[in-house]
């Protein structure tokens, strides 16, 4: 028997442990690294190389293949369209999609590469983790938070790879070009402040291996799911100590219940959604429930992987925030 009250969130995660332990959820054991290799082993990774032209894409894609399979060059729009590539690095079996470079819509010369951009795009969406290839040399431009925000927008988990870090500010200690680029990086990206940062020279194959180490890390990290009981726990520890925007007044939203759910279960890197079910769901601003992803992210980084938030509740039917 559990005593609880809805109105006032009395009780609630004293229930869900309650739940939990009836249903066995606290003492299912958790996945061998053995079984998710073989599962992962079942199917290659696909990973999107995405980026402007001249990004270094495809000189990437050579110096993992360890040969000349795709066209470099410094004429822009060389490669026309996405090619999928199949290839074995450490082990682990990927599919690496090499796309046209994406340029602003006024700078597309002819129908043929508006459709490589076309493809592009749709490589993205049928990606399993998208590498957003950055020239650091050059800088961040305007485009490529573009790009970015079209992965960020098809919920997509991401890695920042900045390419020709060989010529970043060259004459400097490496410690110190390392601290400038990432500086300058998150602040250029600061809505994906959630994907991996990782600098390489595709041209002189430095720190591949780097880029792969953080692939994997991105893959495993989000096989993992958070207990019931432990979400539930944190969510009103931390409503507790720092409330809302109504601080703890009555007309202020009441958390009932936290649940994480994956979009789809049947993908490589599954992309979690937090579900929050609460009385006066209105009241929950997207502010806060930024808050609230930060202080999951403390407890479960899942370094690459977009968190989906939304609330729902008696006052948020037909309108819960996304």
């Amino acid at each position: 028997m559990a005593e609880v009250s809805a109105v006032h969130g009395y009780g609630i995660t004293n229930l869900v442990d309650i739940i939990a332990e009836r249903l066995g959820l606290e003492d299912q054991e958790e996945e061998t690294e053995e079984a998710r290799d073989a599962k992962w082993a079942a199917r290659p990774l696909k990973l999107a190389v995405v980026g402007r032209p001249n990004a270094g894409k495809s000189s990437f894609i050579n110096a993992v293949l360890g040969q000349e399979r795709a066209i470099v060059s410094d004429v822009p729009g060389t490669t026309r369209d996405s090619l999928d590539i199949h290839c074995t690095y450490n082990g682990k079996r990927y599919q690496l999609i090499d796309t046209a470079g994406i340029r602003r819509q006024s700078k597309l010369d002819n129908d043929v590469e508006i459709f490589s951009v076309q493809r592009s795009y749709q490589a993205i969406k049928r990606a399993d983790i998208c590498l957003l290839f950055i020239d650091c040399a050059d800088g961040a431009k305007m485009q490529d938070r573009k790009i970015a925000q079209l992965i960020l927008e098809e919920r997509k988990p991401c890695i920042l790879v900045m390419n020709k870090f060989d010529l970043f500010h060259p004459s400097a200690k490496q410690k110190d070009r390392l601290e400038e680029l990432a500086e300058t990086m998150r602040r250029e990206f600061f809505f994906l402040s959630y994907a991996p940062l990782v600098a390489i020279s595709a041209k002189n194959k430095d720190n591949i291996g780097k880029l792969f180490v953080q692939i994997e890390a991105v893959r495993k990290g989000s096989q993992s799911r958070i207990g019931t009981g432990v979400l539930n726990r944190m969510m009103h520890q931390a409503i507790e100590d720092t409330p809302g925007p109504l601080g703890r007044s009555p007309q202020a939203f009441k958390l009932l219940y936290v649940t994480q759910v994956n979009e789809s279960e049947d993908v490589t890197v599954p992309v979690p959604h937090f579900i929050f079910f609460a009385n006066r769901a209105t009241k929950m601003t997207e502010g806060y429930l930024r808050f609230l992803e930060s202080v999951i992210r403390k407890e479960w980084p899942a370094p690459g992987v977009p968190f989906r938030m939304s609330v729902r509740g008696k006052q948020a039917r037909g309108n819960a925030k996304k």
